[in-house]
């Protein structure tokens, strides 16, 4: 399922044994649906300000195979199965081995569940006001 705003991207050429489904725009609920019930997300961005998705995968406990660029890097740490960005077939062999490896997808969904759980807006929250406080502290005002 490719889920996103924009409609403008055509779905890509696959064998007639997978099906590629383009759901445009979901709203919250239907996007929390689609993460719990994925085998897998599937990120191979080439650049990502953040990876919001890759958290929002792996706290519905959804494996994740995606880019080794640095914001998801950071924001996955060792919870995703990386690969080259770019290289296709390095993509294509990982999403293999979670969708076949059992024990593979499980580290994965219990990695990805814990790095989640590190990464919530209340927690953003207490460190950035931890963050203000003590660079006023050190201010001396």
């Amino acid at each position: 399922v490719l889920a996103g705003a924009s409609g403008s991207y055509a779905l890509p050429a696959v064998p007639p044994s997978v099906r590629v489904r383009s759901v445009g725009r979901v709203g919250d609920a239907e996007l929390a649906s689609l993460y719990a019930r994925a085998s897998l997300l599937a990120h191979p961005s080439l650049y990502e300000g953040f990876g919001l998705p890759v958290l929002e995968a792996m706290a519905a406990g959804t494996p994740v195979v995606a880019s080794d660029i640095p914001s998801v890097r950071e924001a996955a740490g060792d919870a995703a199965e990386f690969v080259k960005p770019g290289d296709a077939a390095a993509f294509s062999q990982a999403l293999q081995r979670v969708l076949t490896d059992s024990s593979l997808a499980a580290g994965l969904r219990a990695r990805g569940t814990a790095r989640a759980a590190t990464k919530s807006w209340d927690l953003t929250a207490e460190q950035t006001l931890h963050s203000i406080r003590r660079a006023v502290e050190e201010s001396g005002e």
